[in-house]
């Protein structure tokens, strides 16, 4: 019995994560060195002031500096943009304890502080859950991106479909491709396989793809390996 080809699609990829852009690391170092002036400038004046929120905040943005290497790039940006919006305010807050003795705006610039951190963390932990889990990227419709894969005029159907995330904005996709009967030379498997590698990339964005063709006759043997 002849021995069907297995054919793997993965052009021009790399397993590795892309680095962040030029112009993305011009940003985020843009970002750094406000929250580090910032730093100073709530250390400074919190001491003056005697104010906990700009001590407490000169604390977290002095943390969130030096593990900046070890932080996800995105992460790190949105993180240090909510600091810097909650330093402004924690600064505001001093400046009035120090012009007009009002207190109470202490603990009101702390709590804003929190609600910011939480409300900046809340959409990344769900995309890194979703990593995590490997979902299908909430950008991507499954039913969708396979209807596309099956209107290609050779493919009779797709099964085992899987879509999921590398890595932030970088999705991959898996997927067994069941050719027509008539469509069963390497030169047709070869000219499905771009087609598909085009749609992928041209209409969804997914640039990463592992794609299996089979006959259309092609049964798959389950339970290869029985107890005795």
């Amino acid at each position: 019995m002849k021995k069907e080809p297995h054919i793997h699609n993965e052009p021009n990829h790399s397993h590795l994560p892309h680095g962040p852009s030029s112009a993305g690391q011009k940003r985020l170092w843009t970002v750094l060195w406000i929250n580090l002036s910032f730093l100073i400038i709530e250390f400074i004046g919190g001491l003056v002031t005697n104010s906990l929120a700009l001590l407490a905040d000169a604390g977290h943005m002095l943390t969130d500096v030096g593990a900046l290497a070890l932080m996800n790039i995105r992460g790190a940006f949105l993180h240090m943009v909510a600091d810097t919006m909650g330093s402004v305010g924690a600064v505001v807050g001093g400046f009035v304890i120090w012009k007009w003795h009002w207190t109470p705006i202490d603990p009101l610039i702390s709590l804003v502080i929190v609600i910011l951190i939480l409300y900046s963390s809340v959409g990344l932990l769900k995309e890194a859950t979703n990593v995590l889990l490997e979902a299908t990227p909430s950008h991507l419709d499954y039913s969708q991106i396979k209807q596309a894969l099956e209107n290609i005029p050779s493919v009779r159907q797709v099964h085992d479909l899987h879509i999921w995330t590398i890595t932030t904005g970088m999705p991959s996709l898996s997927a067994h491709l069941r050719i027509k009967t008539d469509q069963s030379d390497l030169d047709s498997w070869i000219r499905c396989l771009d087609a598909c590698e085009r749609l992928l990339a041209d209409q969804f964005g997914i640039h990463h793809s592992t794609l299996q063709i089979e006959p259309e006759n092609f049964t798959h043997r389950q339970n290869l390996c029985h107890p005795t």
